[in-house]
């Protein structure tokens, strides 16, 4: 079914796609008109083709394709920043590739994304990614609208980052999703920097703006005298859930080690939790190569105790945490390892091997990534999964139903062209 358009923006008084892209985009090329001001316009084309395959299911194959426009101004001690996105996915078969329908912004404050194609074989959908403006000074600077912001220092699991995180198992960790917040941060006379964010969000049900779904935290990072230790702690209010972070950062001469611990109370299930990684990375050289070595432990307080839990026996904070895009992992235990080497100047090989350390699974993943040419990468991506049926990284398994939450077998070839102009 090709869906016909609606108004881009949530508000009536918005007619057509086209109105309101143009209305967008027109005015920060006028900006570059102004005195002393610049302006910029790139982007990138990707496209991937992958086969996956889960236990006992016949491989699929689908083919992914994103182009992303960004426009940038610049006037003064404002910028503004545009990205349109336009993406979508074929195959035979689309149900395997769990590819979410939902329009991304049906709890945002405003509806910049429609859906052009949704059936059995296709699927489209564009939006405004970014769409904002920022003030800088030399002691402060905010920045209002559609937005990505990340905190924590995870490598692979990251439990402070609760605006968008990226899976474990994401791929192609170039972009976040935007979304519509205010942002800010001050300098103190210490040269320590204070930040801080604002999320309003609509209830899943009345799809109306709530504080109780909203989300805004504040955070200090401490910048230590001697350059060894750093400090950070933040404070968060997450739809039900309100939560105090520290981070402990110090570089010593075998590598950089990063805690990042978060305890959380929800109010809708009157449940404490805490959350935890410590990780440590360096940089070392093999055989004349630079290669980034790394290794993490990581504490899901959200998890469960049972070593191979049923989907029935997971917890309704720890489904609800899941289908939001919160948290990924259903136990307690987890490490990550892997390894960047820098083969030559346009060729370098990644790899890391996820493990749940209550069931003994693990998932694999290898990467090459060559450089084409100036404004051309490719790269391929094998992703494995092993244990004992049942487990994690190969299937939870339901009591009632033949339904499991799966990791694939996965092969992955993707190119990436950037312009700019």
């Amino acid at each position: 079914m090709i869906r016909s358009l609606k108004p881009f923006f949530r508000f009536e008084t918005q007619n057509s796609l086209k109105l309101a892209v143009l209305s967008v985009f027109l005015p920060l090329p006028l900006l570059a008109t102004l005195p002393t001001s610049s302006y910029a316009l790139e982007g990138h084309f990707k496209s991937a083709i992958f086969s996956q395959n889960f236990k006992n299911s016949p491989s699929k194959k689908a083919v992914n394709y994103d182009l992303r426009i960004k426009e940038r101004a610049f006037q003064e001690n404002w910028s503004f920043a545009l990205d349109y996105q336009i993406s979508g996915i074929k195959s035979s078969d689309l149900n395997f590739t769990n590819v979410n329908s939902d329009n991304p912004d049906r709890l945002q404050l405003f509806r910049l994304s429609d859906i052009l194609a949704d059936s059995d074989t296709d699927y489209t959908l564009h939006r405004i990614d970014r769409l904002s403006a920022t003030y800088s000074s030399d002691y402060y600077s905010f920045t209002l609208g559609r937005q990505a912001l990340s905190w924590g220092n995870g490598m692979a699991f990251n439990p402070l980052d609760r605006v968008n995180p990226f899976s474990p198992i994401q791929i192609d960790k170039s972009y976040k999703p935007g979304v519509d917040m205010i942002t800010g941060q001050n300098t103190l006379q210490n040269g320590d920097q204070f930040s801080w964010f604002i999320l309003p969000k609509r209830d899943t049900e009345t799809k109306k703006l709530s504080h109780t779904a909203s989300s805004y935290g504040v955070k200090l990072y401490h910048f230590a005298q001697d350059s060894i230790t750093d400090q950070q702690w933040l404070l968060m209010k997450d739809a039900s859930e309100q939560l105090v972070g520290w981070q402990l950062s110090q570089s010593r001469e075998n590598g950089l080690w990063n805690l990042d611990l978060l305890w959380s109370y929800d109010n809708e299930v009157n449940r404490h939790s805490i959350n935890g990684i410590l990780n440590w990375q360096n940089s070392i050289s093999i055989k004349n190569r630079q290669a980034v070595i790394f290794a993490e432990l990581f504490y899901n307080g959200y998890g469960s105790s049972i070593t191979r839990p049923k989907i029935e026996q997971l917890s309704e904070q720890l489904l609800r945490l899941q289908s939001e895009g919160k948290v990924f992992n259903s136990n307690h235990y987890y490490t990550s390892i892997g390894m960047t080497l820098e083969v030559n100047p346009l060729l370098s090989f990644s790899g890391s091997l996820l493990s749940n350390w209550q069931d003994n699974s693990q998932l694999l993943s290898l990467q090459l990534q060559q450089s084409v040419t100036e404004n051309d990468q490719l790269f391929i991506t094998w992703q494995q999964p092993f244990g004992k049926s049942g487990s994690e990284f190969t299937g939870l398994q339901s009591e009632n139903s033949s339904q499991n939450l799966s990791y694939s077998a996965l092969i992955y070839l993707q190119w990436e062209h950037f312009f700019r102009y």
